[in-house]
C-alpha cells in the first residue's frame, strides 16, 4: 500500500479551512471495529480538520480521531470520527461538513501522494 500524506486548504463563507489527509496502516484499519483492513484496505484515510469557529463546524471541535472513508457503504466519500473504537460516519445536511467530505476527495482523486492542494 502507498502511503498518502497531502494538506490542503480552502476557503468556505469567506473562512480559511486547512486539513492533512495521510494513510490509515492495516494495523491501524484492523483496530476499528467496523472498518476492516480487507475492504477498507488503501481506502480509509486520517483528516486533521483545522476550521474557525464562526463555520459553526461543531464536528471538529473535539480531539476525537476524523476518518475519511472511500466507498463507505456505497457512498464516494464519507467523513466521520472514531469512537469507542468505531468509525462514526457524520451523517449530515450540513453544508461545510458536505464541502469538506468533497474537497478531501478532490484531493485524494489528483495524481501524486504527497502535496499541498489549494481549491
Amino acid at each position: 500500500m502507498e502511503t498518502i500524506n497531502k494538506t490542503f486548504e480552502l476557503e468556505l463563507e469567506g473562512t480559511p479551512v486547512k486539513g492533512i489527509i495521510t494513510s490509515l496502516s492495516d494495523d491501524e484499519l484492523d483496530g476499528i471495529k467496523n472498518l476492516g483492513s480487507e475492504e477498507y484496505s488503501g481506502a480509509a484515510f486520517k483528516a486533521l480538520i483545522l476550521t474557525a469557529p464562526e463555520l459553526g463546524a461543531t464536528y471538529f471541535e473535539n480531539e476525537t480521531p476524523k476518518v475519511f472513508v472511500v466507498g463507505y457503504k456505497g457512498k464516494e466519500g464519507q467523513l466521520g470520527s472514531i469512537e469507542n473504537g468505531e468509525f462514526k460516519p457524520f451523517y449530515s445536511d450540513d453544508m461545510v461538513i458536505r464541502k469538506i467530505s468533497l474537497n478531501i476527495l478532490e484531493v485524494l482523486m489528483l495524481n501524486d501522494n504527497t502535496g499541498h492542494f489549494k481549491a
